[in-house]
């Protein structure tokens, strides 16, 4: 309880305007959780400051109070005016209270949570004037002349103000001192409890004192209703790095944790306008996730997974810093509902490039479908691989599933050739459609040992690509006696003569032969093939072709090691 003498204090405060507050946005930076910043209160001349320490942002008023209407957008501060200020002129209140919209314009921002409603009410205070009257009054006993300057409240006294502005809201911050002018032109430091206090027993009169004072009273102290508690973080959030210290821009001395500041805040320990700081600083440095973590977040997408968990990442923490590390922990963190939405889809990002991202269970076929490798033992180079590599061993991998996407696509550009990739039921015979070779032990590579018979036993089995068996087929004709593959031999061998003694028949070039004269020993002299038959006419028009084979094996052959 005051003493008598202070009951002095309300009975002579010289009315002036009321002193300007300096109010403070919250961090202007997208929320974590992605929702609008809380509604402020303020009193023209109040000055309200924004700034950002991370991202691109500015400061508009929009008069539809909506992010998409622009229309008479007034702005406040352009992407390079960090800090800024906004100081409320007479025509942005009223006595009811007017309500402006304050948002970012740059991008999306807005829609994601940078917007905030400031409701500002016109000052009730008397304007400063004339000096206080002056009243003399004589003493019964004494003829002494003595002087007090007063101002006669305006309303009656012995009436219950309530200074936090009704009868349900009371100083949250009630030991904090406020000073109050006295009637000598000093100040008096008074508690928020002890002025709510003598409100309530009516020691400070109604009107423009009790006006005056409950304006102190709630830019200072923090009224709020009984048993007023905030969420810091917002509804069904809660901080997700409580070790880390802050402190409040109207409190600088006093250090919290994350962790004290929402504790704080949850047992009403602060008041609104602490409270709307807090969110602030805890949504921008403490973070804030949902109880129970964000919905599950895989960094490649739905339906995908990181090939190479082992890999380093490197996320943006801000606009300054950034943090590496690997892609299977950035996975488990987004399993676990660590990420935000937002922050998730930048994720996403950083991941597809740097973690190899692929569908679930991907496996490679590096001749692509329904082919397969017919050249296992072959090695060759990839551009992607510092070293060569060996088609049979790169098949295998890319089937095993341990083949990223990337390097599958590498190999497949240089296995379609070097490797012989070929369908899975491809067959083929070195002589062509329809022919054999006949000739089963002869050479026809040159400088290989390789017979004929052993070449289409490959071509048959199916160990033959397409490529090499087409660069064989010029090289068999020449040598290894091409033939029709069936048992009608009768185009290319002479029939004896009829057993009734009758002409032979005519000879492969269609002309009839002369008898054979009759020699010694009555041997006949064997009929020679005539010019101009099938395989003279093949190897005469192969040549070239052969010459043209040869150089072809040459260069594909430079291709594998």
């Amino acid at each position: 309880m005051l003493l008598l003498s202070l009951v002095v204090v309300y009975l002579s405060v010289v009315v002036v305007h009321v002193q300007a507050v300096d109010l403070f946005a919250p961090e202007w930076v997208i929320p974590n959780n992605e929702l609008p910043y809380p509604s402020m209160t303020a009193m023209v001349g109040d000055t309200l400051t924004f700034r950002w320490t991370e991202g691109v942002h500015d400061v508009h008023i929009h008069p539809s109070h909506t992010c998409d209407d622009t229309e008479g957008s007034i702005e406040i501060a352009s992407t390079d005016d960090n800090p800024t200020t906004y100081t409320f002129v007479e025509a942005d209140g009223s006595p009811d209270g007017t309500v402006h919209t304050f948002v970012c314009q740059v991008g999306t921002h807005c829609q994601r949570g940078m917007y905030m409603n400031v409701t500002v009410f016109s000052s009730d205070a008397t304007s400063p004037g004339d000096e206080p009257p002056t009243t003399e009054t004589e003493a019964p006993t004494d003829t002494t002349t003595t002087t007090t300057t007063t101002i006669p409240p305006t309303g009656p006294a012995n009436v219950t103000c309530y200074v936090c502005g009704n009868e349900d809201d009371i100083p949250v911050l009630g030991d904090t001192v406020v000073e109050l002018p006295s009637s000598d032109g000093d100040f008096l430091s008074l508690s928020c409890q002890q002025v709510y206090d003598d409100g309530l027993v009516g020691r400070i009169p109604q009107g423009d004192i009790c006006d005056f004072v409950s304006l102190v009273i709630q830019a200072q102290c923090g009224c709020a209703p009984a048993g007023f508690t905030c969420s810091v973080c917002g509804t069904n959030f809660q901080v997700t790095n409580p070790d880390v210290e802050v402190t409040l821009p109207s409190d600088p001395d006093t250090i919290y944790t994350c962790a004290e500041l929402e504790a704080a805040g949850d047992v009403g320990a602060l008041s609104p306008g602490q409270c709307i700081e807090a969110e602030s600083i805890i949504q921008s440095d403490c973070g804030c996730a949902p109880i129970g973590g964000f919905a599950a977040c895989s960094i490649c997408g739905d339906g995908r997974e990181s090939f190479r968990p082992e890999a380093e990442i490197t996320l943006d923490d801000d606009a300054t810093t950034t943090t590496s590390t690997t892609c299977g922990d950035v996975q488990d963190l987004g399993f676990n509902g660590t990420f935000s939405p937002a922050r998730c889809v930048e994720l996403q990002l950083a991941a597809s490039a740097a973690c190899s991202c692929a569908p679930v269970g991907y496996t490679c076929n590096i001749c692509g479908d329904g082919e397969s490798v017919t050249s296992p033992e072959t090695n060759i180079t990839v551009s992607i691989f510092p070293e060569v590599v060996n088609c049979g061993a790169m098949e295998t991998a890319g089937l095993d599933g341990t083949i990223t996407p990337t390097e599958c696509a590498a190999i497949g550009s240089v296995a379609a050739v070097a490797c012989g990739c070929a369908p899975n039921d491809f067959t083929c015979s070195i002589c062509g459609d329809g022919m054999v070779p006949t000739d089963r032990n002869a050479t026809f590579i040159p400088g290989e040992v390789l017979t004929c018979g052993e070449a289409q036993e490959l071509a048959e089995s199916g160990a033959l690509s397409p490529n090499k068996c087409g660069l064989y087929q010029p090289l068999a004709l020449l040598r290894c006696g091409c033939d029709d593959d069936d048992d009608d031999d009768s185009s290319t061998t002479i029939s004896d003569p009829p057993a009734d003694g009758g002409s032979p028949p005519p000879a492969v070039g269609g002309d009839t032969p002369s008898e054979s004269p009759v020699g010694s020993g009555g041997a006949e002299t064997p009929i020679q093939p005539p010019s101009g038959t099938r395989l003279d006419d093949q190897m005469s028009s192969l040549s070239t072709v052969i010459l043209l084979s040869l150089a072809s094996l040459s260069s594909m052959w430079v291709l594998v090691v």
